[in-house]
């Protein structure tokens, strides 16, 4: 792997984008403050996320690209849940993403020479819980109404 090869291609309109996405996120997101759910709710839609009714976010919640995020209706995002989603992220209806748990759809190939970009969508069924601390990998489809328990790793394919 060559790093200095490595060549990340954004237009400048989506680094402009993404900019002002990180300044909000800062403020009403990845803060302790607990700002009311329907504003943030509001925010993310602002940013072109598809949001259902019924949404609750807790405080210090990550959500790196929210226009590549679709949440079902009565949903809840627990504490300090990180959605890294450079592809899109779906969470189905009533569905319950647990504290601490991290979402990724993209990595790297670390054996590659120019350390090419590898995504996948994540896409989790309505009726699942997420529990504490579990992380998502890129690719993963878990089926309506799964469990996955505290501190489980997921990788690519599909869990039910």
């Amino acid at each position: 792997m060559h790093l200095k090869q490595f060549n990340l291609k954004r237009s400048l309109s989506f680094r402009l984008k993404q900019v002002f996405w990180l300044l909000i996120s800062w403020l009403f997101f990845t803060t302790f403050f607990p700002w009311p759910s329907y504003l943030k709710v509001l925010i993310l839609r602002i940013f072109g996320a598809r949001i259902g009714s019924g949404v609750i976010l807790r405080p210090n919640i990550y959500v790196k690209i929210p226009w590549n995020l679709f949440i079902g209706s009565d949903v809840w995002i627990g504490y300090g849940v990180h959605i890294d989603n450079d592809e899109l992220v779906s969470i189905g209806e009533s569905t319950c993403v647990s504290q601490y748990s991290k979402i990724f759809t993209g990595s790297h190939d670390f054996i590659s020479d120019n350390f090419e970009y590898n995504g996948a969508p994540v896409m989790i069924g309505e009726g699942c819980w997420i529990a504490a601390c579990c992380i998502i990998l890129p690719g993963v489809e878990i089926q309506k109404a799964s469990f996955l328990k505290a501190g489980s790793i997921t990788k690519k394919g599909k869990l039910s």
